[in-house]
């Protein structure tokens, strides 16, 4: 990618086909290399997996039952699962994944708060938000989740309860990038845009790639008149990630205030390409609930998936073998 002036949102470069190809072998062999760990744990080379622990539930808690069985193992492999169901805009696929996990263990909270972003996603927002509540049931400390309920809360249009969300989120986690972003999403559609673009600075001071927050503070600027800085947020978001539609419509909009009308149309010709197909006549503000992730150590298959390509030969051979042995 060349050098260029900060309106320039339009000059990006183009993903080769060599990077393409590569693009598919790797994944191709992160797949190939689950399957084969995951037959391995079949295969019982990980009995430890089927152990469960027996936890005390407290009167006030969501069960009835006054124990629960818990199989940590297997809800963080189908909580993994369901989580690249939902990156890849498997988002109904999804749902199944987290009811395992929190079937194999009710206490886990990550499927619960990943299963309302899913619900999110199909607009099934009042399930969402008992998803959330569960979560916070399990662990009334946890920011990322507090964070989301406010989103959430925001998308139903009750900002009294999203702010005060948010300010349990704030109070756990200072510096959380996500809940100052969604903070600053209320208080703009609240006019206060000079609070507004001071969360999204904290934001940013917390997270410099979050896309939506520099998409929110160009939204911001341009709503306060300054369209050369509003652009050069929206180069930022663009830059970080080129497949960011709303940063491109939101370009467009900007270059075409200022009188810039041939790159607009181009910025907008961008976002088409991206498949975009409706009309854009008003900045929009973005804001996400986020997957709570595991750790490689606990989701099984993640270390094995990521190794070499000498490793994901070896297992393309193993699965060769095991399926010629079946036939």
């Amino acid at each position: 990618m060349h050098s260029q002036k900060a309106h320039d949102i339009y000059l990006f470069g183009t993903v080769s086909s060599a990077m393409i190809r590569l693009t598919l072998i790797v994944t191709f062999a992160i797949l190939a290399s689950i399957v084969f760990v995951q037959g391995l744990n079949n295969n019982g080379l990980a009995l430890d997996n089927q152990k469960k622990n027996t936890v005390n539930l407290s009167a006030n808690q969501l069960y009835n039952e006054s124990q629960v069985n818990r199989d940590i193992k297997n809800a963080t492999k189908y909580n993994y699962y369901g989580n690249l169901r939902v990156k890849h805009k498997y988002i109904n696929s999804s749902l199944n994944y987290y009811n395992r996990s929190i079937k194999f263990d009710p206490l886990f909270l990550a499927p619960w708060n990943n299963k309302a972003v899913a619900l999110i996603n199909l607009g099934r927002y009042r399930e969402a938000l008992n998803c959330y509540d569960r979560a916070l049931a399990i662990d009334p400390e946890n920011a990322i989740v507090w964070s989301n309920k406010a989103d959430l809360l925001r998308r139903m249009h009750n900002r009294t309860d999203a702010l005060a969300c948010l300010n349990k989120s704030l109070a756990i986690a200072p510096n959380g990038a996500a809940a100052w972003n969604t903070r600053g999403v209320i208080l703009g559609d609240m006019g206060r845009n000079a609070e507004a673009l001071d969360c999204f600075n904290r934001s940013l001071g917390s997270d410099l790639y979050l896309v939506a927050a520099w998409n929110n503070k160009g939204v911001t600027l341009a709503g306060m008149g300054n369209y050369d800085d509003a652009l050069s947020c929206f180069t930022n978001a663009a830059t970080i990630n080129h497949n960011s539609t709303l940063a491109w419509l939101n370009g467009g909009l900007a270059l075409k205030a200022t009188g810039q009308e041939e790159k607009s149309e181009r910025a907008f010709a961008t976002a088409r390409e991206q498949g975009f197909n409706g009309t854009f006549s008003d900045y929009r503000m973005q804001s996400e609930p986020v997957l709570i992730e595991d750790s490689a150590k606990d989701a099984p298959g993640f270390e094995a998936a990521f190794a070499t390509v000498g490793l994901f030969a070896t297992c393309w051979m193993a699965l060769r073998r095991k399926r010629n042995a079946l036939q």
